[in-house]
């Protein structure tokens, strides 16, 4: 197995770094919430909450990257061709 760059990965990668920082962005609103519900904190639970699952694929993403590595030095130190 040759290593190569994969650019879906990356794309995906970007992708999730943008959703990352949006997440950041509503904490203001969400955290900063008075007890009494605002159209502001609504739209801010709802924008918090669809922008969770960037971490989820940081996590993957760094899984399959660490997997990836692995299996391909070993099958470059294996001697095998």
């Amino acid at each position: 197995m040759e290593k190569e760059r994969l650019v879906w990965i990356d794309v995906l990668n970007i992708v999730a770094c943008a959703g990352v920082l949006l997440l950041h962005c509503t904490n203001g609103q969400v955290h900063g919430f008075s007890g009494t519900p605002s159209f502001d904190w609504y739209i801010g639970l709802a924008t918090h909450s669809f922008f969770l699952w960037p971490v989820d694929v940081f996590f993957m993403i760094s899984g399959f990257t660490l997997v990836r590595n692995a299996l391909l030095t070993n099958d470059n130190n294996s001697g095998g061709g």
